[in-house]
């Protein structure tokens, strides 16, 4: 029963972990290295609450996708 509690508890942190500006502005970056074909893009996670769990560092968990299109595509590039 505790560890239940201790999964929502960590959800809603990292939920949280995409509010502030800062967090917007780096899903941004993230967004557009992934629509850009750049497989490094996990990079900008680096110094991210938790990142660590994730094993190869791109950690996303949390952020909200649902209307992104994460597909690689040339014209997308540098587009707000």
């Amino acid at each position: 029963m505790k560890k239940v509690k201790r999964q929502v508890a960590n959800e809603h942190t990292i939920k949280a972990c995409w509010e502030t500006p800062d967090d917007k502005d780096r899903l941004r970056r993230v967004i557009e290295a992934i629509q850009g074909g750049r497989e490094d893009w996990g990079n900008i996670l680096n110094d991210f609450p938790e990142v660590k769990d994730v094993k190869n560092g791109k950690d996303l968990r949390g952020a909200n996708l649902y209307d992104k299109d994460l597909r690689f595509s040339s014209n997308k590039v540098g587009r707000k």
